[in-house]
């Protein structure tokens, strides 16, 4: 099927990828609900049967699945360039792993209430987003100008 609008473009839809009437949509990995935005079950099957890391690589990996999900996790931690493997690491891997599986919506903003304070940007080229930052600021940084 194909829609065109005059000489200067044409639009393309899939039949197949068109959804109507729906209380979900996946997009990007996520499930969009009119209640918000939730993960998806398979890639918390994944988190679950995840092992415990034993090299720096495995770590890596994991904290990479982990990241695409950390704006579901309140207090998600930040790395700090060593890796060594302790119980303390064993005991914040399990409760990573519990976050992931157990952050199943995202709420919708809601202006009337108040936030934390931080940082957001988005690199766009040709209208296409291609890197973002989200970033907390300290108490430090709270009180600084804004060219500061």
């Amino acid at each position: 099927m194909w829609i065109t609008s005059g000489s200067l473009f044409s639009l393309y839809a899939r039949l197949s990828k068109c959804h109507l009437s729906t209380s979900s949509i996946e997009y990007l990995g996520h499930y969009v609900l009119a209640a918000g935005v939730a993960t998806d079950s398979k890639k918390i099957l994944t988190v679950q049967k995840w092992p415990i890391p034993t090299t720096l690589k495995q770590i890596r990996g994991f904290l990479g699945l982990a990241g695409y999900y950390k704006r579901f996790i309140q207090g998600y931690i930040s790395k700090d360039g060593t890796f060594k493997w302790n119980e303390g690491a064993t005991r914040a891997f399990q409760h990573l792993k519990d976050a992931l599986i157990s952050a199943s919506v995202l709420a919708v903003l809601n202006f009337n209430l108040s936030c934390d304070v931080g940082i957001g940007a988005a690199i766009m080229q040709q209208g296409k987003p291609i890197a973002y930052l989200s970033k907390g600021l300290s108490l430090h940084h709270k009180v600084m100008s804004v060219y500061e």
